[in-house]
């Protein structure tokens, strides 16, 4: 589903720049 997209391309951002998105 969409979702599963969402969480996925989350998750992949964190894992290269979880620094820059948890500011």
């Amino acid at each position: 589903m969409v979702q599963t997209v969402r969480i996925e391309a989350e998750a992949r951002g964190r894992a290269g720049k979880g620094a820059a998105r948890a500011t």
